[in-house]
């Protein structure tokens, strides 16, 4: 589906169990993404929504057992200027290099009794619209960079019993 210029909307049904490397990669009308709930699907390969500039949504459902998010899956998407607030389910223990970077994103929320441990490199690199962050108490590592050119950051914080050593 990658370059599919008018995809609008995708509902993602919850026994997909895997999503390829830039699946949907430059769709760059593409607004929404709302995975089913109970979803099956514990990984989103690298660069599954890379510039997906018009996107503005994206909902992973209840009850989702997605655990890792790969390299650049949303690298220079939510372009469009308009405030997004990504909610990472808990169920996700590590958020791949470049993860994020250069998404226009407000704000990230991680589900209640989060399971991740790592943030990679570069994870949310020139997210200049990032205002705040609180990090889960599970997060063992953050890499290089991870939080580089994020102008607007005002808050960093860590939960209670933080397991954080680099």
């Amino acid at each position: 589906f990658s370059s599919c210029y008018n995809l609008i909307s995708i509902e993602i049904p919850s026994g997909v169990t895997s999503m390829g490397s830039g699946i949907f990669m430059s769709c760059y009308n593409l607004e929404t993404v709302n995975f089913g709930d109970n979803s099956q699907l514990t990984s989103i390969e690298n660069e599954a929504f890379s510039y997906c500039n018009k996107l503005t949504s994206v909902n992973f459902g209840e009850n989702s057992q997605l655990t890792s998010i790969g390299n650049e899956v949303f690298y220079s998407a939510f372009t469009n200027n308009t405030p997004v607030t990504i909610e990472i389910p808990s169920s996700v223990k590590s958020i791949g290099n470049s993860a994020f970077e250069s998404a226009s994103v407000t704000n990230v929320v991680f589900g209640e009794d989060s399971q991740l441990t790592s943030i990679s490199n570069s994870a949310f690199k020139n997210c200049g619209y990032l205002d705040s962050i609180v990090l889960p108490k599970n997060v063992k590592e953050i890499r290089n960079f991870a939080f580089q050119n994020c102008g607007q950051l005002k808050f960093v914080g860590f939960e209670d019993g933080s397991q954080l050593t680099s």
